[in-house]
């Protein structure tokens, strides 16, 4: 490794820029409990001289740290790495070499990489992993549900007060933000008529009336639904659309309310679908190891389809539920959703039993099989993002081991 860093591109965002950047993605807020989500290492201030996305972090430094293979691996220069899994996923006491983990850290700071792990946060968020899943498995995206709502996920209702001659604009940038999604209608509001008050003070600018007088002004109340990780935008674009230099809002928690059938804006872990035509148990299944590049047998039956004989085909499948990486938990989810199989890694012995006796047939194709397409996901929408503002910072793909081993 050279003894300077090569320097940052011109107009290079900080890494506390480029994980506002992640985070349009891959909303903290929809991350389960239990994980380890955001930014776990490095400066936020410093400005990184590459982006590179890997599922794990000893993908990125090739093995365990100091292997031979950890210089090839990352270029030189501060760098910010973006990994599924996050390291480390549990409190650490101490740092000591001796430690996997605990050395894993350790070469990271050695070599200057910062490290933000977009996980549970990815596979639940719009378009996420769990929906890359549904789509690389063939299942139609009309009608496509999640199978588990998203821990941190909620709607809201924004309220805000517009000049009747501007409401139609603020309604139009509130759509166009991901507002007022109800199933399968969009752009759904309501507006009231209405008189607003207000007297600009000493410093105001207002687009109505002058300074130090008590001005009326005929307004609409304009009210729609958002889901809560839409929030910040949707009201940057309200403010954005709004004539007013404070434009008067108020943001109020819904305690229920209806589907999202939007990809661009449903939440969740998992997804459940329809096949656009039935096919044969055996058909799917082999359709699985080579939509997931697994060789032939590469997907393990960890319970058969219901209804077949050992030998037969067995009925038709059309309804199919996905998880990525390790779904077993959501057997009973699945099957509640009306699926005849479900696709998902790391089925244990008892969770299999669990689907025997329920009638759903589980295919494990294993869990790196079901969550490889992070990588060049993220790294692909990651680049077009920072090419669409201008900035030319290299975004380099790590892919996962192609054999299965680790």
């Amino acid at each position: 490794m050279g003894s300077t860093s090569p320097p940052s591109p011109p107009h290079a965002p900080t890494v506390a820029g480029l994980c506002r950047v992640i985070e349009e993605m891959a909303p903290p807020g929809l991350a389960e409990p239990w994980d380890n989500v955001g930014l776990l290492l490095g400066d936020p201030q410093v400005r990184p001289c590459w982006v590179a996305v890997a599922l794990d972090a000893d993908h990125a430094l090739g093995g365990p740290a100091g292997d031979a293979a950890a210089t090839t691996r990352l270029p030189d220069g501060r760098g910010l790495l973006v990994v599924h899994h996050p390291v480390p996923f549990r409190p650490l006491s101490r740092l000591v070499a001796g430690d996997p983990v605990a050395e894993l850290v350790l070469e990271l700071v050695r070599r200057r990489v910062a490290l933000y792990a977009a996980h549970t946060s990815f596979d639940s968020a719009p378009e996420g992993l769990s929906h890359v899943l549904a789509q690389t498995l063939g299942l139609s995206p009309a009608g496509l549900r999640p199978l588990r709502a998203a821990s941190g996920e909620g709607f809201v209702k924004l309220v805000v007060f517009v000049p009747e001659e501007h409401s139609a604009k603020v309604r139009a940038a509130l759509a166009e933000a991901g507002a007022g999604w109800i199933g399968n209608y969009s752009d759904t509001a309501f507006a009231a008529p209405g008189r607003g008050y207000f007297r600009a003070r000493e410093g105001a600018s207002p687009t109505v009336g002058s300074a130090g007088v008590l001005e009326e002004v005929k307004e609409e109340r304009v009210e729609t639904i958002l889901p809560r990780h839409r929030l910040r935008a949707v009201i940057s674009a309200m403010l954005g659309a709004h004539p007013y230099e404070e434009p008067a809002y108020d943001v109020y928690p819904l305690a229920s309310h209806p589907p999202v059938t939007r990809p661009a804006l449903m939440t969740g872990l998992g997804r459940v679908g329809e096949l656009a035509e039935p096919v044969s148990f055996d058909l799917f299944r082999a359709e699985v190891e080579r939509r997931l590049g697994l060789p032939p047998g590469g997907a393990r039956v960890a319970s058969g389809v219901r209804g077949g004989d050992p030998g037969s085909p067995g009925p038709p499948v059309r309804r199919v539920a996905v998880c990525p990486g390790a779904g077993g938990d959501y057997i009973e989810e699945a099957a509640r959703a009306g699926a005849e199989v479900y696709v998902t890694g790391d089925v244990t012995y008892h969770q299999a039993v669990l689907a025997k006796r329920l009638g759903l047939a589980v295919i494990d194709p294993g869990h790196l099989a079901t969550e490889k397409a992070f990588v060049p996901v993220v790294a692909g929408r990651l680049e077009r993002r920072l090419a669409a503002q201008g900035i030319p910072l290299r975004v380099i793909e790590v892919p996962a081991p192609s054999d299965g081993t680790l």
